[in-house]
């Protein structure tokens, strides 16, 4: 149940975005890292909060008690309360919110920041900012560790059909590592903590832009039903394309 209460808070998240972003300025996505942090490091969750603080890249950094985390899965799931049966605070996991100053180092933070002693799980997602007036958002759909061959290709597809997309691309996992070891070049702790990031631990991902707009956001939410889906990540566009 925890597991299934953490993934509830990453696709919260999603919901967020997927829900507010519909205008038309260009301005970058506000964007945090949230660590979902195990029972015995919320009870003094200092160090994991000095350890996300000492990253390069990494701005305001709060914590949300379990009571507080299951206080805001019930505001956000308020339309769909039969989501948190079973749930209760003491099985939903305390949060550590980073904001990102340098957007082109969130990735990266997001997977070296998984690695620390009494994280549990990791996502991506909006800053608490008004996103209303994003011209376009960065998309990246991770695949399940078990995707198939023929599973990746209808995500594909599913993807190229979405109205509004631009710059799809694919990367496997070793491309991904690649990719992000070369961004943390020369970035003192963040160098050393994405040095722990193993292969496995990432996803293999599509990776593209949606321009905003009633009939481009919506869609996405069908993506995350196929087969061989894992995640979705929303990121500013200079993300995905740098």
């Amino acid at each position: 149940m925890r597991r299934y209460l953490a993934t509830l808070v990453a696709l919260t998240l999603s919901a967020t975005a997927l829900s507010s972003c519909s205008g038309d300025e260009a301005d970058p996505l506000p964007v945090r890292v949230v660590a979902m942090i195990e029972d015995d490091a919320a009870a003094d969750p200092s160090p994991v909060e000095e350890h996300i603080r000492a990253l390069p890249g990494v701005g305001e950094v709060s914590f949300r008690s379990k009571a507080d985390s299951f206080a805001d899965l019930k505001k956000s799931l308020a339309d769909t309360p039969e989501a948190l049966a079973g749930g209760t605070a003491d099985n939903t996991p305390a949060t550590v919110s980073a904001k990102v100053k340098e957007p082109a180092l969130a990735e990266a933070l997001e997977l070296a920041i998984g690695t620390f002693d009494g994280v549990l799980d990791t996502t991506l997602g909006p800053d608490d900012r008004d996103v209303d007036t994003l011209a376009t958002i960065g998309v990246v759909v991770r695949l399940a560790e078990t995707s198939t061959a023929e599973q990746r290709a209808a995500i594909e597809r599913a993807i190229r059909a979405l109205p509004r997309v631009e710059d799809l691309s694919f990367e496997t996992a070793e491309q991904t590592r690649d990719r992000l070891r070369d961004r943390c070049r020369d970035r003192g702790e963040l160098t050393t903590a994405f040095d722990r990031v193993a292969v496995r631990d990432i996803a293999a991902s599509f990776r593209f832009i949606v321009k905003s707009g009633d009939e481009s956001m919506a869609p996405l939410s069908a993506v995350m039903k196929l087969e061989g889906f894992g995640t979705m990540r929303f990121v500013p566009s200079e993300v995905v394309t740098a």
